[in-house]
């Protein structure tokens, strides 16, 4: 690990009952905007929770910043903005009082940064967050997070109930606090839209299992439709081929497009057209292999 790496994982586990994460091995360099998705129940607040400490992995090892959890775990939570998933514990609390109570423990708290992020999402810092709509609460939870100057910040569904426009203005905070290039961003979210805007790496998390950790324009530009000439049963097995369907034209989802177009033209297979795929496509197709791998 280097001192441009933000998080590395290795051979992180982690069993709750009947379902386990990992063995998850990540390394993500700082600077970047970086998207864990996958459906409910994969793995991303056990992720989550495992980096804040606030449960120990099984066995492997979590460092973040280059310090070593949770043997470092003040001094990493003194660098990290975590906003999760709900209020917890400062219901009955202004922002304005949460923002004097969390300030304490962070050296790099700005009163500064605090009071044009309330002006930027139209907060109130005068009133109980108790009485705030959802999607209220949780902008004053990203506020919370940015002001102490983080310098990796975890956003767990930041934009869940927030209306578009909110959701956007959140995005764009978001990544205007990597312009300096020392700080890190990773978010879970189920909102493709988001990943394909904002992300630029992604971690892709099934069943408890990293099925890959992406880097964005690369996998959107690997993975795409192929409409060819023949029959599925002829395409199927050729390389990077995840499905094959139909007969005359076929329709191909390749995870590998240099890879199948090149053995497409050694087999004189005529390709129709080519389409671009979506990231939620690209997902199903990840966890499509991963089944069909699995049985």
């Amino acid at each position: 690990m280097t001192n441009m790496t933000a998080l590395s994982l290795r051979g992180v586990t982690k069993t709750t009952g009947a379902f386990t994460l990992g063995p998850i091995d990540l390394e993500i360099e700082k600077g970047y905007r970086v998207a864990v998705v996958g459906p409910n129940g994969s793995g991303k607040t056990t992720l989550f929770r495992l980096l804040q400490n606030l449960t120990r992995p099984d066995t492997g090892e979590v460092k973040i910043l280059g310090m070593l959890q949770p043997r470092e775990e003040l001094p990493i939570k003194q660098k990290i903005g975590y906003m999760p998933d709900g209020v917890y514990g400062f219901e009955e609390m202004t922002p304005a009082e949460a923002a004097g109570f969390i300030k304490h423990w962070y050296p790099r708290w700005s009163d500064q940064r605090f009071r044009e992020l309330c002006g930027t999402f139209e907060i109130d810092p005068g009133k109980k967050i108790a009485q705030l709509s959802k999607g209220t609460k949780q902008r004053v939870l990203f506020i919370l997070a940015l002001a102490r100057d983080p310098e990796l910040i975890l956003l767990d569904e930041p934009t869940a109930n927030l209306d578009p426009f909110v959701a956007r203005t959140m995005m764009e905070e978001m990544s205007a606090v990597l312009e300096d290039g020392e700080k890190t961003v990773i978010f879970a979210t189920h909102v493709m839209e988001e990943v394909r805007k904002f992300a630029d790496y992604v971690v892709f998390l099934y069943k408890g299992k990293m099925l890959g950790y992406f880097e964005k324009d690369e996998i959107m530009d690997s993975w795409k439709e192929l409409w060819v000439e023949g029959t599925a049963e002829a395409v199927a097995e050729l390389p990077g081929v995840v499905t094959a369907e139909g007969q005359g034209p076929v329709r191909v989802i390749t995870s590998s497009r240099r890879d199948t177009e090149r053995a497409f033209r050694e087999w004189d297979i005529a390709i129709l057209k080519v389409h671009n795929l979506e990231l939620d496509e690209i997902f199903a197709g990840l966890m499509k292999e991963y089944d069909r791998g699995r049985g």
